[in-house]
């Protein structure tokens, strides 16, 4: 650590954006003079993140506890106006996106972010969650409710309380993180489905061609296939009938044609100029006698099962069924 003597001693709230300054203070050493209310860019992690100062020159009696303070460099003050959109965009990282429309977005140029923005041809979508400084608050603290979680010994109705309070503020942060993480998610996944369903529509043609052709080709092998098969059999039934003939004349004579019927080439594989294409075997399989089915091919079903444990408990057996009660813990916030 450097010496302390030598820099000022700070306190900031990290800025959250459009949530406010965090609630949390944290204390850091500062290379540059800062008086209260100062925007600096403050080492979080490995990473720098916008914060607040809060307060200056910090008693010793707040800090010597402390075993570790990090410094902001000198020149770290924030002194330009707040960021525009766009400058957040570059500077933080997000995601800019193009979402999919059904008419023609108004004329933008397409290397101008702030043009494209005003014209509803891009959006700006929050990413990096490991450099939120919301997220990365939450983060420790949950850190520090897990250490208190293991050293936890619940031994009588007081550590209980303390226990059930410890419960209620790790629900809290973990509804805000979901929250928070919903604010990450919502807006690629408004996205996703739009392309998605763009692209659907795209495929769409194609899709059918393909499947129709297929369809067609399919039909065409078969009947190639039951030509050939059909002209096999008459080939066959000639050649029995020139055996008997000839074993009934004593002379080896037989009236029968046995010239072979031509069969056509097998159609299973087509070559052009362009492609090879082949008609591969694909096994499946089809249910017609589910009674006949052996039992290892069965699946028990759970969701039914469980449906009765709720609704029954134990009271509605079930034969190679056990129905158990497992407490889960709710709490309601006063």
């Amino acid at each position: 650590m450097e010496d302390i003597k030598t820099l000022q001693v700070v306190k900031v709230r990290y800025d959250l954006g459009e949530g406010g300054p965090s609630y949390q203070e944290y204390t850091y050493l500062s290379e540059d003079t800062l008086t209260v209310g100062d925007r600096v860019w403050v080492p979080v992690r490995d990473k720098n993140c916008p914060a607040t100062v809060s307060a200056v020159d910090v008693p010793e009696a707040e800090y010597k506890a402390i075993k570790d303070i990090k410094t902001i460099p000198a020149g770290s003050k924030i002194v330009k106006p707040a960021l525009t959109r766009e400058d957040a965009a570059r500077e933080a990282g997000t995601l800019v996106t193009r979402p999919f429309a059904n008419t023609e977005a108004p004329e933008a140029d397409p290397h101008d972010l702030k043009s494209l923005l005003d014209a509803g041809a891009a959006s700006i979508v929050r990413t990096c969650p490991e450099n939120d400084p919301r997220v990365l608050e939450l983060y420790e603290e949950g850190k520090r409710l897990l250490a208190l979680a293991e050293e936890r010994l619940i031994f009588d109705r007081v550590e209980q309380g303390r226990a059930a309070d410890d419960m209620a503020v790790i629900r809290n942060l973990r509804r805000a993180l979901e929250d928070r993480r919903k604010e990450y998610v919502a807006p690629l996944r408004a996205h996703l489905d739009a392309f998605n369903k763009a692209f659907k529509e795209f495929v769409g043609p194609l899709e059918l061609a393909d499947s129709i052709l297929t369809q067609k080709m399919k039909n065409y092998n078969a009947a190639v296939e039951e030509h050939r098969r059909k002209a096999e059999e008459t080939n066959r039934k000639a050649m029995e009938v020139a055996r008997e003939q000839a074993e009934q004349s004593g002379t080896g004579e037989f009236s029968v044609d046995i010239t072979p019927v031509e069969a056509p080439a097998s159609a299973r594989v087509v070559r052009t100029g362009l492609t090879t294409g082949s008609m591969r075997d694909n096994w499946k399989a089809e249910v017609v006698k589910p009674d006949d089915v052996p039992r290892e091919y069965m699946m028990v079903d759970m969701a039914m099962l469980n449906a009765i444990a709720k609704n029954h408990h134990d009271k509605k057996p079930v034969p190679g069924v056990r129905f158990y009660n497992d407490p889960v813990y709710v709490n309601r916030g006063k």
